[in-house]
Order: C-alpha cells, then sequence, then structure tokens
C-alpha cells in the first residue's frame, strides 16, 4: 500500500497524485469519491461563504480528482467510479442544509458523468450509506453556523436542534448504532464484481434509512429519460 496526499481542494494536488500512482501502478482501477464535511444548524445563520465551501469540499472536490483521473481512464477504456453519496439526498432531515444540498449536487455531478464516461467502459456506482453516529468523526467534527445571532432567533425551534443528536438514534435499529465498517464492506463487494455487472446505486444502510424506496423509481426514470430523449447509446459501452 502506497499512501499519498491528495487536497481535492486543489486541482494541481490532485493531478500530483494522479500522476504518481499511475507511475507506481501503471494505470488506474477505482476512484472512490469520499471527501465530505458535515454542518449543522439552522439554514438562515449559515453564511453564503460557508455554503460555497461545503460544496467546493463535498461537490466541486469530485470534479476535480475527475478531471485528473478521467483521461486515464478513457485512455485505458476501463475503470470504475465509486461515489459515496448520502441517503439524506433522498430524504432531506432537518439541520443539515449546507451538507445535502452539497450532497445533492455531487448526485448530480456523479450520474451527468455517468452519460458522459459509459461509452469509454467506465463504470459508475452510487454507494448511498445511512446515519451512522458512532465510528467515525463525522458529527464529531461537524461545522455550526457562524451567525449566532440568527440561530437565537429561532427559538420556538431551539429544542428540536438541541436534540438532534437523540432524535437521530432512534432511527437506529433495535436502538443499535449502526457500524461504518458495513459501507467498507460494501465498496469491498462493488469493486469486486465483474465489469459490467456492477449497479448504479446501492445502499449500506444501519439505521432503515429508506433511500432504496426511491431509488428504484429514480433508475426507472432515468432510463425513461434515455429512451424518450434518444439517447439510449449513451448507457452503454461504444
Amino acid at each position: 500500500m502506497s499512501v499519498l496526499e491528495l487536497d481535492v481542494l486543489s486541482e494541481e494536488s490532485a493531478a500530483a497524485a494522479v500522476e504518481e500512482v499511475v507511475q507506481q501502478a501503471g494505470g488506474l482501477d477505482v476512484v472512490v469519491h469520499n471527501a465530505a464535511h458535515l454542518l449543522v444548524g439552522v439554514t438562515e445563520a449559515f453564511s453564503p461563504e460557508e455554503v460555497v465551501r461545503a460544496f467546493d469540499v463535498n461537490a466541486v472536490g469530485a470534479l476535480r480528482v475527475n478531471r485528473a483521473v478521467l483521461p486515464v481512464m478513457r485512455r485505458q477504456e476501463s475503470g470504475l467510479l465509486l461515489w459515496i453519496g448520502s441517503g439524506t439526498t433522498r430524504a432531506v432531515p432537518p439541520f443539515l442544509a449546507p451538507y445535502t444540498a452539497a450532497k445533492a449536487a455531487f448526485d448530480a455531478f456523479a450520474e451527468s458523468t455517468a452519460w458522459e464516461v459509459t461509452a469509454y467502459g467506465i463504470e459508475t456506482t452510487i454507494l448511498m450509506p445511512g446515519v451512522f453516529t458512532h465510528g467515525t468523526a463525522h458529527f464529531a467534527n461537524a461545522a455550526f453556523p457562524a451567525d449566532t445571532e440568527r440561530t437565537a432567533a429561532y427559538g420556538k425551534i431551539a429544542p428540536f436542534l438541541a436534540s438532534m443528536g437523540a432524535d437521530t438514534e432512534r432511527m437506529m435499529v433495535g436502538g443499535v448504532s449502526a457500524d461504518p465498517q458495513i459501507v467498507a464492506d460494501e465498496v469491498v463487494r462493488v469493486v469486486g464484481l465483474a465489469a459490467g455487472s456492477r449497479p448504479r446505486r446501492t445502499v449500506a444502510d444501519g439505521s432503515d434509512y429508506g433511500a432504496e424506496i426511491i431509488n428504484g423509481a429514480a433508475e426507472e426514470l432515468r432510463l425513461r429519460l434515455a429512451r424518450r430523449m434518444g439517447v439510449t447509446p449513451l448507457l452503454d459501452r461504444i
């Protein structure tokens, strides 16, 4: 195993890391888009600058990495883009607006890119985890809105903001916190599948968040759109 530094906020950093990987390994098989930072608070209390920063890390960062990796994968005519999305893009909870909005943009980047790269033998899988309150630094390192006065103005809903952690814990099946290892296990499973057989979407969810309820319908709609637009060749390798 070789560990390299890659800053998703720097196109130069992404390019340098990918160049080093290609020199060491001779190519790229899989890219996992996993960079994300959680923000918690009343939506109005976040400054525009805080929200732009969230989008830069949680969505645009994946574009920077793709600009480095896709030329390699296109030359190979093979590869897998594995995007670690979020069930919160299907059912948006309270107090997570910058995070969920950025993850929704991330999801749209994944779907849009998939239309363009499938012809080159590059597969796309969007893995949608449920809620994990323990086992990661996601909640522990969450950012909060800088405008505390705006937060204070929402006194009527302050108890719900204060109890968000406990309210989220109630989602855990059988009262047991989900182990984030199930996400890693699903990554390994998807990577191990034969090329051409990987799912567009998959879920790793110990909280019964329920993204599957929408995923099936969304996939039907995607295929319907392709047929109506006459772009079904974009669904297959050319």
